[in-house]
């Protein structure tokens, strides 16, 4: 019994532990970071099922992907939102210090899962028909790739 209560007692403080440390993901970023954080457990919790990895991944994101996009609008809107250049650098750098390990963290489960994807046969074939799904919107996403490149030297 003590040991059930120790473990719970260690589970409880870790948690509030990290959301102290992280936030508790009532700012767009901390949510947005969390989803990133499930994509990321997805594959490596699949590396050795790529195919069921996958599939996992599409069906989460057919299930938040309107959400994830509101959130990257959420914090575009909040920065551009802030007149005060300190203010709005300082916003920003929160942002980035809680998005930038969460997109490391997803990047580095990416390339091996999806190498064994490419290895898979079964795999690549169900991301190719997932993919296919996405196809009548091939040229817009092009034409916004080239908007967006034409933006890069505003900079």
């Amino acid at each position: 019994m003590k040991r059930r209560a120790l473990v719970l007692g260690l589970v409880c403080g870790g948690s509030l532990v990290y959301l102290a440390v992280r936030g508790c993901g009532n700012e767009p970023e901390g949510r947005l970071a969390a989803h990133l954080d499930k994509l990321t457990a997805i594959m490596k919790g699949n590396l050795g099922s790529p195919q069921k990895g996958v599939t996992r991944l599409f069906d989460y994101n057919q299930a938040h992907v309107s959400e994830m996009l509101g959130l990257w609008g959420e914090i575009i809107a909040t920065l551009d939102r802030i007149e005060d250049d300190r203010a709005r650098e300082k916003r920003g750098k929160r942002i980035v210090e809680t998005l930038r390990p969460a997109l490391d963290r997803f990047a580095a489960a990416a390339e091996p899962f999806f190498e064994r994807v490419q290895r898979d046969p079964e795999a690549r074939r169900t991301l190719e028909q997932r993919l296919a799904r996405l196809k009548p919107l091939e040229d817009l996403f092009q034409s916004l790739g080239r908007f967006g490149a034409r933006l890069l030297p505003l900079r």
